[in-house]
């Protein structure tokens, strides 16, 4: 008999570092090997804010971009360590995160928020999301790397506003790449048409300016943590650290990923 692996509500938070800038929450659900995401919210202003939205939607696991644990006072943690060695020749490293500089952080605030509502960290524990609601920390970067087999770090987020847009363009190119018919072991995604009008429209993206061009930007790399926390549920992951010191999970394939089946791939931007 086949087993049944029942559909699961998950959401992906690209969050701001500090109180009063806006992030980006985008929810979907994953069934049977398929991610459909339907909502890409941009105007987040607090932890308790995107909490309430998370436990209304009934979601059960969240990726979120930022740290969900730090212990060190100074310093880098571990896990940052540990995807700065794996990844660095390919242009991706964190952003050292300590008490020093971020112990009052938006993430760790959500990060909190969540376990004292059920949400445990699920680093050390990569079976919990099997049966308790989760949390997780992630890094878009380096999860553009494994999902894309990009061999360098994406370019989108510094330069000029026209190198942004330009890549930005690429980026969603690229995300629009993860709809087709995936190859074993990849999540297919699906995205409501009105994600894809708003903000993988590279047409609108080539108008954006200022504060708008810096909105895509999160609202891309929340769909980019959505789909990092469709495969850690599926258990397709690596954990780099752990749950008492910190931890970044990065989707992992089990074959050759989407983007290396495009008839014509789509040439990297200078990173």
């Amino acid at each position: 008999m086949t087993a049944i692996i029942p559909s699961r509500r998950i959401a992906g938070i690209d969050i701001a570092w500090r109180d009063g800038n806006p992030s980006a929450l985008a929810i979907g659900e994953l069934e049977q090997g398929v991610l459909q995401v339907e909502q890409l919210l941009h105007d987040c202003y607090s932890a308790p804010e995107m909490g309430q939205i998370l436990l209304a939607e009934a979601v059960h696991g969240v990726a979120i971009d930022g740290p969900t644990v730090i212990v060190n006072a100074t310093g880098m943690r571990d896990c940052e360590r540990a995807i700065a060695s794996r990844y660095g020749r390919r242009g991706v490293a964190c952003y050292p995160a300590n008490l020093n500089l971020w112990a009052h952080c938006q993430s760790l605030q959500l990060s909190q928020w969540l376990l004292q509502r059920g949400f445990g960290h699920a680093g050390s524990q990569p079976e919990r999301v099997d049966h308790a609601p989760w949390q997780i920390e992630c890094y878009p970067h380096a999860a553009l790397l494994e999902l894309l087999q990009l061999p360098y770090r994406l370019a989108y987020k510094k330069g000029s506003s026209d190198a942004r847009r330009s890549g930005q363009q690429h980026f969603a190119e690229l995300l629009m790449s993860l709809t087709q018919p995936a190859v074993t072991g990849a999540i297919q995604l699906r995205l409501a048409a009105t994600i894809t009008e708003q903000y993988l429209n590279t047409e609108r993206i080539a108008s954006l300016r200022g504060a708008a061009l810096k909105a895509n930007d999160d609202c891309l790399d929340a769909l980019v943590c959505v789909l990092i926390a469709a495969y850690h549920q599926q258990q397709q992951s690596e954990v780099f650290g752990d749950d008492q010191h910190g931890f970044i999970v990065v989707p992992m394939m089990t074959s050759q990923c989407p983007y290396g089946t495009i008839a014509h791939p789509l040439n990297l931007p200078n990173c």
